[in-house]
């Protein structure tokens, strides 16, 4: 068992999430951040954000122990990029959710959710970093 997990959570509203496990760090890449990056290329956000989509599988590939067998080269790699960057929704997670919410809303409904009621309000009010929560009892 590794010592460590990796999520990359890439959503073209909002940019590029990289959460690493123990110890927990989060890296957020913004929108805006990666649309000035594709104008200083002179190449659409949807190229690069395409792209980010391949280095990041690269990267995760380079730092597993036992990577899934995938092709030699970058052809693997470059073809999910240009799946991304064609509108494709792709994820290895058993589950991902993503949507906007209204605050005003998530602090009144937080409250009522067995069994995850702990782990949401320590979203909201908890430190940043990590913070771990039990099942609601």
């Amino acid at each position: 068992m590794s010592d460590a997990r990796i999520f990359v959570i890439g959503d073209s509203k909002s940019g590029l999430y990289l959460i690493k496990t123990n110890p927990v760090k989060v890296v957020r890449l913004t929108r805006a951040a990666i649309e000035q990056y594709a104008q200083s290329q002179k190449r659409s956000y949807e190229d690069i954000f395409g792209l980010l989509a391949a280095r990041t599988r690269q990267i995760i590939n380079l730092a597993q122990a036992n990577p899934p067998p995938v092709p030699e080269g970058s052809d693997f790699f470059e073809t999910l990029g240009m799946t991304v960057t064609s509108g494709t929704t792709i994820s290895d997670a058993e589950f991902c959710f993503v949507a906007d919410i209204e605050n005003q809303l998530y602090q009144s409904t937080r409250h009522k959710l067995h069994p995850i009621k702990d782990a949401l309000i320590k979203l909201n009010t908890g430190p940043s970093g990590d913070e771990e929560a039990d099942f609601d009892k």
